[in-house]
């Protein structure tokens, strides 16, 4: 197995956000709805200039709550973005890069790859970073950095950010020494969609606190070495429930699969939860059926609003439920 593929059994994907905002102009808290739609403006000009990014706008104004909420589910906006009418956000033809406008800071630049590659995937933000920067004069100070509206962005305004799926670390109580060392080195754990989110499917985002005094690749480089031991240490206790408890969890694994392909209704959480052991039981070589990207993917496309977008008769929980266990058995079983 090689080094990447090994990382990749732990790491869902990769994160890179930049905050920045327009000088001149209060943070979008304060704006008037003109001052709302002239940074727009701005934003939207500076990034259509490179045709080949394919960028196209919507509207949080324009778009249903259905349709919002399906963007946060896919990690391309920020639940607060989702509840702000005078927001926007510009997405790259690939769907890898997008740019919040008027959520917390007037920018928000974010790249998302798959897998562990913090390095290339900040590159691709530094790039729309540059692209932004040629054209718009963002607020900048000689003591502080980039002036943000959290303080804790002040600095480099970035945010660099690891999904990470940690079942082993769950299942034998060591969730302690993650939250230590992250402490340990100015880190934040967080749910699946970070601050204020909670635990699914034993899904955890490793992201930096602050980025005062550091420069955006130290910010990287830090986060990128902790991560590393992270993954270490899911992949000893992984190895140790196989030395003490092989039958057990391959029991657990076994029996994911059997609810998974057989259940006639499923919640948003137990699916989760069924398709993290799953995961767990392909990468541990436990269970052969099923691909780790089919799982990744069935666990963005089963969240409620994703879902309900690929089936207009969905209309209430327990239709829902039906077609969230129809459909989770049709991706596994047409692998």
């Amino acid at each position: 197995m090689s080094e990447k593929h090994y990382e990749n059994d732990i790491v869902i994907s990769t994160r890179v956000r930049i905050a920045r905002n327009i000088k001149g102009f209060c943070f979008p808290s304060k704006l008037t709805h003109q001052e709302a739609l002239n940074i727009n403006h701005i934003v939207i000009d500076a990034l259509t200039k490179d045709e080949s990014l394919g960028f196209r706008y919507l509207s949080m104004e324009g778009l249903t709550d259905l349709k919002r909420q399906a963007l946060v589910e896919q990690h391309i906006i920020s639940p607060d973005l989702g509840k702000n009418t005078l927001g926007g956000v510009i997405i790259s033809r690939t769907g890898d890069v997008s740019v919040m406008i008027n959520e917390e800071d007037h920018i928000r630049i974010q790249a998302i790859k798959p897998g562990f590659g913090l390095k290339e995937t900040y590159i691709e933000a530094d790039k729309i970073d540059d692209l932004l920067q040629s054209s718009a004069d963002c607020a900048y100070s000689e003591k502080y950095g980039f002036i943000t509206s959290c303080l804790t962005n002040l600095g480099t305004g970035l945010r660099a950010g690891v999904m990470l799926h940690l079942p082993a670390l769950v299942l034998n109580s060591k969730l302690g020494v993650i939250s230590a060392m992250a402490s340990k080195y100015a880190l934040a754990v967080r749910g699946i969609y970070g601050e204020g989110s909670l635990v699914l499917g034993d899904l955890f985002q490793i992201s930096n606190q602050t980025s005062l005094g550091q420069t955006e690749e130290q910010l990287v480089e830090n986060l990128h070495a902790v991560c590393r031991e992270i993954i270490k240490k899911e992949r000893a206790e992984r190895d140790l429930l196989m030395i003490h408890k092989e039958d057990e969890i391959k029991d657990k694994v076994m029996r994911a699969y059997a609810i998974l392909t057989h259940a006639h209704m499923i919640s948003a959480e137990e699916a989760l939860k069924l398709l993290s052991l799953l995961r767990m039981g392909a990468d541990m070589h436990l269970i052969d059926e099923v691909p780790s990207e089919i799982l990744n993917r069935l666990m963005i496309n089963i969240q409620p609003a994703t879902l309900a977008l690929k089936n207009a008769s969905v209309s209430n929980d327990k239709s829902l439920e039906l077609y969230r266990a129809k459909y989770i058995k049709q991706e596994l079983e047409n692998k």
